[in-house]
């Protein structure tokens, strides 16, 4: 490992950065540097400026890639190679909003339809029932299941918090019924092996597949299911609070952003919301 792959590593384990934003900075990085073909320390500040103007010239990049990029090289040189001589300084850009796609109940069941085996429908359906981040759903436990308490313990989210979100009986059913085929004891849905959680790569991909033969036109990503999730619940007339508390955000301005989504409102009528009822 070369001296500034090491640096950047070693401050971002002593900041607990989660390993794929590891990752996606060592990348860029490392593309930064291969691209301009020097060692970073011999790299000034505005070379890398102008250097992030090219790649989004070059590659039509959307705002919110080129915001990775500036974060992760600002990471470099200001943290791991502190160089207060020549620091990288970018202001914030002002980043496209735009509103994420969401499905109806009915394309939901459509996609849904389409699961190549039981891992693969209860994954989609366990997403979609319970608003959890990709990471998340590979890292639930079996243990993190309580059906007495009907919710789900999501350890170790985002920024490394902890959290509850629902459990509803039609997911609990289908989480049983998962159970019983493919008997997992640690990782509830495990990898190559039962010791290993399953790869965020392959649930993505599955869902690609699976979502292809649906037919359905939108373009959507596995990240669709949780704003399904949230849309829905707002729709269904669950407030604002707790579909945040769920989702695991640290401000209600990033959960309002549904309320733009939502087409309609209506009153929670007697029992506890059931998103899906229909599996």
């Amino acid at each position: 490992m070369k001296d500034y792959q090491e640096k950047m590593s070693r401050e971002m384990k002593i900041r607990h950065f989660a390993e794929s934003t590891q990752d996606m900075y060592l990348k860029v990085v490392d593309r930064a540097v291969a691209y301009l073909g020097r060692d970073p320390q011999e790299i000034s500040s505005e070379e890398l400026k102008d250097y992030v103007l090219e790649i989004e010239a070059e590659n039509n990049l959307a705002a919110s890639t080129i915001e990775i990029h500036i974060h992760a090289l600002k990471f470099l040189i200001n943290v791991a190679l502190n160089r207060k001589s020549d620091p990288f300084i970018v202001e914030r850009r002002k980043r496209e909003r735009p509103l994420p796609v969401v499905l109806s109940r009915e394309e939901l069941k459509r996609a849904f339809d389409q699961s190549e085996n039981v891992k693969h429908r209860t994954l989609f359906l366990t997403a979609y029932g319970t608003g959890l981040r990709i990471a998340e759903l590979c890292n639930l436990q079996v243990g993190d299941i309580d059906s007495k308490r009907m919710v789900i313990h999501v350890r170790m989210g985002k920024c490394r918090k902890d959290r509850y979100t629902l459990l509803t009986p039609e997911l609990l059913r289908q989480l049983r019924a998962y159970w019983l085929k493919y008997r997992p004891t640690g990782y509830l849905f495990y990898g190559a092996s039962r010791d290993l959680p399953a790869q965020t790569d392959m649930v993505y991909h599955a869902w690609k597949r699976t979502y292809a033969r649906s037919g359905l036109e939108k373009k959507v990503c596995f990240h669709t299911l949780r704003h399904c999730f949230a849309t829905h619940m707002l729709e269904a007339g669950v407030d604002l609070r707790t579909i945040q508390v769920m989702l695991g955000h640290s401000s209600i301005q990033t959960t309002s952003m549904y309320l733009k989504i939502s087409t309609q409102r209506i009153a929670v009528a007697g029992s506890i919301l059931d998103l899906v009822k229909f599996c």
